[in-house]
């Protein structure tokens, strides 16, 4: 369709097309390397320059990426002494304090604290931020408790809520506090178990 030339085999016509792709694409005037979209032409020339636009928040140094910033600050960052923890979440919500691993994770958190609630039930007039937690509400109206128990017949609402009871049941506690070790079976125990050694430290 570009330039009207003709081929025997589709291999042939393919590997003509990847030409003028090259042709058409935006390329970098240092190495001369080609994309096919200006967003990633401007993100890879940042390589060739000093510019580190995001800064970690602990030790200052600069990375061209969000994801490096993250990468650095569990794996690598000397003025971090959680880094390489599995449970190291840097990302903390300024409302609440809940710390996240992931910048996204702390957006899809900080909705719960919108003001305004825009999901209503119509049963009760009670109002949520997200659809989701309308849904499960609604659930408390209908009766409906879908998940089953094995070992003792309980019902619930929610998978996490039989998931959570279970643990009654096999003794897993999988949350440990990071002061003394001691573990529980649900992370709000641990949160609240946590805030005695904060307070003692005062």
């Amino acid at each position: 369709k570009k330039c009207g030339s003709s081929f025997h085999g589709m291999s042939e016509l393919q590997e003509h097309r990847r030409a003028h792709l090259v042709e058409n694409s935006y390329r970098c005037p240092i190495c001369a390397k080609a994309f096919s979209r200006a967003a990633n032409l401007r993100m890879h020339k940042l390589i060739h320059s000093s510019e580190r636009p995001h800064k970690c928040p602990e030790c200052d140094k600069g990375f061209i990426r969000t994801a490096d910033v993250w990468r650095h600050l569990r794996n690598a960052c000397p003025e971090n002494p959680r880094s390489r923890e599995e449970d190291f979440k840097p990302y903390a919500c300024p409302t609440c304090g809940k710390g996240f691993d992931k910048p996204n994770l702390l957006s899809k958190h900080k909705v719960i604290h919108r003001e305004d609630k825009p999901y209503k039930c119509q049963e009760c007039g009670m109002a949520f931020v997200q659809l989701l937690r309308l849904k499960r509400h609604q659930q408390t109206h209908s009766g409906a408790r879908p998940f089953y128990c094995q070992e003792c017949g309980g019902t619930f609402t929610r998978l996490a809520s039989l998931q959570r009871h279970h643990r009654i049941h096999t003794g897993e506690k999988p949350y440990s506090c990071n002061f003394c070790g001691h573990s529980f079976t649900e992370s709000g125990t641990l949160r609240r178990h946590e805030r005695t050694h904060k307070l003692d430290k005062l």
